[in-house]
């Protein structure tokens, strides 16, 4: 089990709860969890492929839409470019009277050995939770698999 990120228990889907000092923190946390999910990032990371990164923008009004934006974006093009990811990366967060904007990346190869565990069909928005603690932000997610 990670410190970032530990899997829950679900009757059909994948759920998992992501931790952060920040919520800039527990969002790079959640994708890694997803990214975990679907891969063994590890494995992928190894692979003597090339490392590529696709930098992607969002905006949302809310932080739990701010999750689930960001995160079904990047499983939507891990899945347009049919590629191993193995780095979720909050390049840039920002909260304004308009809302959040944020700038992430994923890392991904594409990778000659078979490193897919999960194929993950959805983020669902169902049971997605976003709670400041006093040490420590946490974020909870529901995948459709």
């Amino acid at each position: 089990m990670s410190s970032r990120f530990r899997f829950l228990p679900h009757t059909a889907d994948v759920s998992f709860i992501a931790y952060g000092k920040t919520f800039r923190d527990a969002l790079e946390n959640a994708g890694a969890a997803l990214l975990s999910t679907m891969f063994d990032t590890e494995e992928v990371k190894k692979d003597k492929g090339k490392t590529i990164t696709a930098t992607m923008s969002e905006r949302a009004d809310t932080k739990e839409t701010m999750v689930w934006y960001s995160l079904q974006k990047a499983l939507s093009k891990i899945d347009e470019l049919g590629v191993s990811a193995c780095g979720f990366t909050v390049k840039s967060l920002r909260e304004s009277t308009k809302g959040y904007a944020l700038r992430y990346s994923i890392s991904y190869k594409h990778a000659s050995g078979y490193h897919s565990r999960f194929d993950v069909k959805a983020i669902t928005p169902y049971g997605l939770e976003v709670n400041e603690g006093k040490k420590r932000w946490s974020i909870k997610v529901v995948m459709d698999v």
